[in-house]
């Protein structure tokens, strides 16, 4: 005996928050939202998913931040922090779990009058840490998404995103991050002044950027937050803490991942980093 066919009848009387997204508006009224996501191919569920893109895995990231940096006796210079990062990620779903090391830091000055060399020892200094992630469909693509997280250079804060950074090189938590015998992180400055600074850095950061359709990089923008006070330098003249702020534009913030062998470290990240992010 056959079974008897099941009929369901189209009475949206008010638009459904979730396939909405999944169907569009031309769609909706006349299609049962289960069907058409069945149509695509999708998991069908209250919510309309479509199984995420799998990027587990390890991934070399270049990123570019920029900011406006009012610099005493010269005015408005704009930085950028040129970083390359060597990330683990772990996913559950749409849930990431990361680990980031630190590969190299470089900072570009718009003028000649100053110029910023981080030396080799804080990038060594650094250490693996961790953060949550996430994927997310949105405008039709998936996205990365990282909410803002805060990292504290050269201090130990109890409120690390709040608290006030330490200005003064007697105060309790400030630590010698790059292990050179000087408070905080040691910053070498040349131009219209030469000395060091010794400093502490509060960087508060998030990303959102496009992942690819095979899966392997994604693109996106920086939202970097950065405060920065000096404890002492070498010479007074360098001793003013400048004030920063976001560049305007922000597409000049930007990060790139590509997705690498498991083999690879921070040694290949830098020698490999022209032809790598180039390429893709």
């Amino acid at each position: 005996m056959e079974k008897p066919l099941l009929v369901v009848p189209i009475m949206w009387k008010e638009p459904l928050p979730m396939p909405a997204r999944c169907i569009g508006d031309h769609m909706r009224f006349f299609l049962p939202h289960y069907l058409f996501c069945i149509a695509l191919g999708w998991t069908v569920n209250a919510k309309c998913d479509r199984a995420a893109p799998d990027i587990a895995g390890r991934w070399a990231v270049r990123t570019v931040a920029s900011q406006v940096i009012d610099v005493p006796m010269i005015g408005d210079v704009v930085s950028e922090s040129h970083a390359l990062v060597l990330l683990r990620v772990r996913q559950r779903g749409k849930a990431l779990s990361i680990k980031q090391k630190l590969c190299s830091l470089r900072v570009d000055m718009s003028s000649q009058s100053i110029r910023m060399a981080v030396p080799r020892k804080f990038t060594r200094a650094v250490r693996w840490d961790s953060y949550s992630a996430e994927i997310v469909w949105e405008d039709s693509r998936w996205m990365f998404k990282r909410a803002p997280i805060v990292r504290i250079y050269g201090a130990a804060l109890a409120q690390p995103k709040t608290e006030p950074l330490p200005v003064r090189t007697d105060d309790p938590r400030v630590r010698d991050l790059d292990k050179d015998g000087k408070p905080g992180v040691t910053f070498s400055v040349s131009g219209l002044v030469t000395g060091r600074i010794y400093a502490v850095t509060r960087d508060i950061s998030a990303l959102s950027g496009t992942i690819a359709t095979d899966g392997k990089s994604i693109r996106g923008l920086i939202d970097l937050r950065r405060e920065r006070k000096v404890l002492s330098a070498s010479t007074p003249l360098l001793g003013a803490s400048p004030l920063s702020r976001p560049h305007p534009d922000a597409e000049r913030s930007t990060f790139m991942m590509v997705k690498v062998s498991k083999a690879v470290g921070c040694k290949q990240v830098r020698a490999t980093a022209e032809h790598l992010f180039k390429m893709n």
